[in-house]
């Protein structure tokens, strides 16, 4: 699997890449009494993987200061997988799976240290906005743009298997 590092997110010739986050050390007020990375800070992590990864195509603090526009997420979904320990040093892998003029839907990867499987995804929604409404707006075309190159490379990757999970206890038959 090709993952792109940050100063390569769009000027990577190659298709079929991940856009990656810088790695980031674990704090130690991140751990929780069980011993492993707290619950709530999943979200922080993937967090700052999608603002910085969203910096690099325009949707950062720039895309306030240059169009007047900001982005929300409206819906996101986690899947812990693996325990994260104290002292690991964790990145993401985000994978744009569709986009129109107003909404990016993508999933990310938690990895720690060198594991080749992830600790956790997270599937999110995210909407351009208009803060003065605030109300969902289009991307501008230079944005939009490199979104759509974005999800074309990445529709050849093998998607994660929590992509499009929806919660529900499942049930069994008496049966079984």
């Amino acid at each position: 699997m090709t993952v792109l590092q940050p100063s390569q997110i769009m000027t990577h010739a190659s298709a079929s890449v991940r856009w990656r986050s810088s790695p980031t050390a674990l704090k130690s007020q991140w751990i929780d009494h069980n011993g492993h990375l707290n619950m709530a800070y999943y979200m922080v992590i993937f967090d700052l993987g999608s603002d910085e990864v969203f910096d690099r195509v325009g949707l950062g603090p720039q895309y306030r200061q240059r169009h007047g526009l900001t982005t929300y997420t409206v819906q996101a979904q986690i899947c812990y997988l693996q325990e994260v320990k104290p002292a690991s040093t964790v990145h993401t892998e985000m994978t744009i799976l569709d986009v129109d003029e107003k909404r990016i839907h993508t999933i990310q990867e938690l990895f720690a240290d060198n594991n080749t499987s992830a600790s956790a995804t997270c599937e999110m929604i995210t909407l351009s906005i208009d803060p003065h409404g605030p109300k969902a707006a289009p991307f501008p075309g230079s944005v939009y743009s490199k979104l759509q190159t974005g999800m074309k490379q990445h529709r050849f990757l093998k998607k994660p298997a929590q992509a499009g999970q929806t919660l529900s206890l499942s049930r069994r038959s008496k049966s079984q």
